[in-house]
């Protein structure tokens, strides 16, 4: 099973802008709700494989969109904060 990553954002804008950077860049995400156990100031977060991680910080920086947390879910359905 591969290990998937939650990555919060401040705001709806950005979670949006974040889903059509990945899409452009072909890269593996997709928008969820974010969990009430994560406080985060936007309702969505990008769910995504964790290897893929700093391919998507890379993308999104270069974008020149903003992201808060990024969290590795564990297998209990725990969020750990990267």
């Amino acid at each position: 099973m591969t290990e998937e990553a939650l990555m919060t954002f401040p705001s709806t804008h950005d979670a949006i802008g974040a889903e059509k950077v990945l899409a452009a860049l072909a890269l593996p995400g997709r928008l969820v709700a974010t969990p009430e156990r994560i406080s985060a100031g936007c309702g969505f977060s990008m769910k995504f494989p964790l290897a893929e991680t700093v391919r998507i910080q890379e993308g999104l920086t270069q974008a020149g969109v903003s992201y808060a947390e990024i969290y590795r879910i564990a297998n209990n359905r725990t969020y750990v904060r990267v």
